[in-house]
């Protein structure tokens, strides 16, 4: 096995894939590239160039992929879900506005709902009103587009297929699969700023089952795809 030594001091091995090649940028735009192995040996990627939203110069490449792993094996999969998806992907050609419009809807709801239970405070809920209200403004300046028509049902049976296809998969598998799900990801440092999803992923309902929020390890969050 051939091996060599990467520019953060841990070995790079070109027999591997990187799951988060090319998805993972700051807020600046910029590229977060890999950057070798932490002491202990884990991957880690690195801010090109001096960022003022960027808190620190490396973190473990797990600070993204983890969450991101668990929201695609935690997708939402109740009864009104996947009613929500059926009636999107109804039409010959469904719009991808369409989706994002009911995306938009529902994180309205989750959003009174968790300043009426007390988890967020007046000024959390109302920047998140306005954050959803100019969301809306963008849809509705944009001409929307058309996707190639996926049925309803084949959507719901792989969105009911992809948590347990993750768990069977290789790491060349995985990061085909975040490929074909997240064209990119925009990022703070540890925080999630924006995931934004491929026109075949939007085609089979996962701006609707992706959750807002996951459970990992650590706290985390993942903010909606756009």
């Amino acid at each position: 096995m051939q091996a060599a030594r990467a520019h953060g001091g841990g070995l790079h091995r070109p027999d591997r894939r990187d799951p988060l090649g090319r998805l993972i940028f700051c807020t600046c735009r910029r590229y977060v590239k890999a950057n070798g192995t932490d002491g202990s040996g884990q991957p880690q990627r690195v801010h090109p160039g001096s960022c003022a939203e960027w808190p620190r110069p490396t973190y473990p490449a797990a600070t993204w992929l983890e969450p991101l792993a668990a929201q695609v094996q935690q997708i939402v999969l109740d009864d009104v879900t996947i009613a929500t998806v059926v009636d999107a992907l109804t039409t010959t050609a469904p719009r991808r506005d369409k989706l994002a419009r009911k995306r938009l809807e529902r994180r309205r709801r989750e959003a009174a709902e968790a300043f009426a239970a007390r988890r967020v405070t007046m000024s959390q809920f109302a920047a998140q009103i306005a954050s959803l209200e100019e969301q809306q403004r963008t849809l509705e300046a944009v001409e929307p587009a058309t996707e190639p028509s996926v049925p309803s049902a084949a959507a719901v049976a792989y969105l009911k297929d992809l948590p347990a296809l993750w768990r069977a998969a290789d790491e060349a598998a995985r990061a085909d699969l975040l490929a074909a799900i997240y064209p990119r990801v925009e990022v703070r440092g540890a925080e999630f700023i924006a995931v934004t999803l491929t026109p075949e992923a939007e085609a089979h309902g996962l701006a609707l089952a992706l959750p807002e929020s996951v459970c990992v390890a650590r706290p985390a969050g993942i903010e909606p795809a756009t």
